[in-house]
């Protein structure tokens, strides 16, 4: 099982547009794969899931889409030039072992011309401390605002290429 994490709890977020087309290229290819999206976390998680501490809902989260899983895509937004708080402070509230030993794909969306590369080049260094495999492939989409249409949807050949390209490599490693 795949799970595909949208990295951030901004409500309709690219990064969750994206997400959603990605499931779909999964399930096209008939890979089982869920999607987690930061909104659904407690709002109060940071607090009542730290330092050993774990609420039912928090653990209802990591045991339907992190525990289970055996690779992961990450589509995540560039935020100042890095990764997201609310993923970073996910991640530290589910502690490494669940992810130990995994694979992770990673695509990074951003409406400027980097496409959250040094984001990704810093989440690889935390991955490969917590014991995860990451996929070579980066996707970088840089200004992503001009990849949808007006009604904000994205979508269209280069952006879905790119993603399967990836999807297709990450499927065999």
């Amino acid at each position: 099982m795949y799970t595909i994490i949208s990295a951030t709890h901004r409500p309709g977020s690219n990064s969750l547009k994206v997400a959603h087309i990605y499931l779909q290229i999964l399930q096209d290819q008939g890979i089982e794969a869920k999607l987690l999206s930061l909104t659904d976390l407690p709002h109060d998680f940071i607090f009542t899931n730290s330092f050993g501490s774990r609420t039912e809902r928090f653990q209802q989260i990591v045991d339907l889409y992190i525990s289970p899983a055996r690779k992961f895509i990450l589509v995540a937004p560039e935020y100042n030039g890095g990764m997201p708080g609310i993923f970073n402070a996910f991640v530290d509230a589910v502690t490494p072992d669940p992810f130990r030993g995994k694979k992770v794909a990673m695509v990074g969306v951003a409406a400027g011309r980097g496409g959250n590369v040094r984001g990704m080049d810093h989440q690889t260094n935390c991955f490969h401390y917590m014991g995860v495999n990451v996929y070579h492939q980066f996707v970088t989409l840089s200004q992503i605002l001009s990849m949808g249409n007006k009604h904000g949807e994205l979508g269209g050949e280069v952006l879905v290429n790119l993603l399967k390209k990836q999807a297709l490599g990450f499927m065999a490693y």
